[in-house]
């Protein structure tokens, strides 16, 4: 994992490190994206990047004929029951 680091201008304004814009694949002018995670983390990402992306799933979606949020939700009921099964001991402890 490597750490850079940019300065915040007066006017809120950022620069991105070279090799940022690098690996981002991003020009003058492009727009970035800004992901906040449910924990709090912050994604930096281009943003053709990410309608790339989301025109990907879309695409599965409609594909596969499984609505997104019967997907979602069959999700958590297998990643529920793996867990049970991988860690029995702590699955049963009630939310307190």
């Amino acid at each position: 994992m490597q750490v850079m680091t940019a300065k915040l201008q007066s006017r809120g304004y950022l620069t991105l490190p070279a090799s940022i814009r690098q690996l981002l694949k991003v020009k003058e002018g492009e727009e970035v994206s800004f992901v906040v995670r449910d924990n709090g983390d912050i994604v930096l990402c281009s943003t053709l990047a990410l309608l790339n992306k989301a025109i990907e799933v879309d695409a599965f979606f409609e594909e596969t004929g499984i609505p997104f949020d019967e997907w979602k939700k069959d999700g958590a009921a297998i990643r529920a029951k793996l867990f049970k099964e991988m860690y029995p001991d702590i699955a049963e402890i009630p939310n307190q």
